[in-house]
């Protein structure tokens, strides 16, 4: 078995089988038939000498007493305890489950077993689950920190910003050195449409982090999930009086002022960070696309085969050359760079879709038809590229295969005006009035 990212020359062997990599070793345990047993056995055997995941943080002496205990029968509620909570850091969430619901079975007081049980199926994706877990760990015991966290975050996944506001609220109170927190309640009340609490709460934030420009990233991170950019803009701005070199910040406003349209000043500030870091292949790509923007498109062609020297595997990049390939009128060489994006992710329907329009520019419409299709097959039901297959089979006289096309096209939307006009002309045209009229109802 060999997946993931091979982190150095870990071989961890089990009954003759080798698991290559650290990262890889929760897929290849719950291939096994036995998973706990396994694991179990990887940690008692000790054969373990660079498995990093790591045994030293999990206190590994204390770990290999109470898994020995819980294999020879000696088994406690606290034993149990502690193995889910293995289980669940090495990524076992099925096995964690099982654990912490043994624990829960024998006592189900144990409030710090509902916090892990609702940890593990929050991780599970199992929200409702999680809710009722983590609820019933905070009644027996109020004064538990964590999970009152967990219930703010899910909430907040959820979007039930009430909920989650008092549940930030809550660790705040049990914990007030979580300074963390004021980060996280100014987002909720700007959310909330609270701007003058948000607002207190962020400068609360800032304010205990005065010579540490990352919580100036942190605070414009929270703005950016709340799509705030010019709360962002202004943040970073206010990191940057603290600290004008540091090239976080200074990227994170880049990519901010690009990403709101403000392209002109994008630029200045990339070519500020490129002038240090001539060789950053995000900054390269951020300027070209920046340059995209102001449709400077021989400058952004020139950014983006900059990019492509310092990192040719990524296929955005290959995308991008394509678009500006495209946008100058370079049908050839966009085609030519759709084509490389292609072979590093056949699976993005956008790019089939470029390639498809690329070939239709140059009138290759038989190829344009297999990029299309392709496209679709990828992602069925979009509207662009069902409409531009149709149109290319109208084009060419092939009516029977347009209609088919025009007809999945208006099921997908029956309110596509154009499409349903084209159907009725092509029904007139095999003198099928009644389906014609119906286009036109």
């Amino acid at each position: 078995f060999n997946g993931g990212v091979r982190k150095g020359d870990v071989i961890i062997k089990i009954n003759a089988i080798e698991a290559k990599d650290i990262d890889s070793l929760p897929v290849f345990l719950n291939k096994l038939p036995d998973k706990q047993d396994a694991i179990l056995q990887v940690i008692r055997k000790n054969e373990t000498q660079n498995l990093s995941i790591s045994l030293e943080i999990f206190n590994k002496q204390k770990y290999l007493k109470r898994i020995d205990l819980i294999r020879e029968g000696i088994v406690t509620e606290e034993n149990r305890l502690q193995l889910g909570i293995l289980f669940n850091k090495l990524n076992l969430l099925p096995a964690a489950e099982e654990e912490l619901k043994k624990v829960l079975d024998e006592n189900e007081n144990n409030a710090i077993a509902h916090w892990r049980l609702g940890e593990t199926f929050a991780r599970l994706g199992k929200s409702k689950e999680a809710i009722e877990e983590l609820t019933s760990a905070k009644e027996i015991n109020p004064n538990q920190f964590e999970p009152h966290v967990l219930l703010g975050e899910i909430f907040m996944n959820l979007g039930d910003w009430e909920k989650a506001l008092q549940s930030y609220k809550k660790s705040r109170e049990i914990n007030p050195s979580y300074i963390d927190g004021h980060r996280i309640i100014g987002a909720i009340y700007e959310v909330l449409g609270e701007t003058d609490l948000a607002e207190k709460e962020i400068k609360t934030y800032l304010k205990s982090h005065l010579d540490i420009p990352q919580a100036y990233i942190a605070v414009a991170n929270t703005y950016k999930v709340l799509k705030k950019p010019d709360k962002q803009i202004s943040t970073y701005e206010k990191g940057l009086k603290l600290n004008s070199n540091n090239p976080e910040i200074l990227f994170g406003l880049a990519e901010t002022l690009r990403q709101s349209g403000k392209h002109k000043q994008a630029i200045k500030e990339y070519q500020t960070l490129l002038s240090k870091f001539p060789d950053n292949y995000l900054m390269r790509f951020g300027i070209a696309h920046a340059y995209m923007g102001t449709e400077e498109y021989k400058k952004a062609k020139k950014e983006i085969l900059l990019a492509l020297k310092i990192n040719n595997t990524d296929p955005q990049a290959y995308n991008s050359l394509g678009i500006i390939n495209d946008s100058d009128g370079n049908y050839i060489e966009a085609i030519e760079a759709y084509q490389n994006a292609i072979k590093l992710d056949p699976n993005n329907p956008e790019t089939h879709l470029s390639l498809g329009m690329s070939y239709s520019d140059i009138k290759k419409y038989n190829e344009a038809i297999d990029s299309f299709k392709k496209s679709i097959a990828i992602m069925p039901n979009q509207e662009t590229a069902l409409s531009l297959l149709a149109n290319t089979y109208n084009r060419l006289e092939k009516n029977e295969l347009a209609i088919e096309t025009y007809k999945k096209l208006v099921a997908v939307n029956p309110n596509n005006l154009s499409a349903r006009k084209s159907l009725g002309l092509l029904y007139r045209i095999n003198k099928e009035y009644d389906l014609a009229l119906d286009q036109y109802n």
